[in-house]
């Protein structure tokens, strides 16, 4: 998480507060070894004190039936 981290934080300081700065992450890929909510939610928190004002979420992945997307706020 560190890069990721530091490229949201300069982003953040390139564009500065009026500017609006999203992410799109799986929350869970539901498949073994993948990404697990609880992992997702640590992500989702680093990421939002690093800058990012909403994530747009995917549960699933490409190897699963439907995966569906919502966005969150965190402003």
């Amino acid at each position: 998480m560190p890069y990721p981290l530091q490229v949201i934080r300069a982003i953040r300081e390139a564009v500065g507060p009026q500017y609006v700065v999203g992410a799109r992450m799986t929350f869970y890929e539901e498949r073994e070894g993948g990404l697990e909510t609880h992992e997702a939610l640590r992500v989702a928190q680093d990421t939002s004190e690093a800058g990012i004002d909403f994530i747009s979420l995917i549960k699933g992945s490409h190897g699963t039936p439907s995966p569906r997307a919502c966005s969150i706020w965190s402003a």
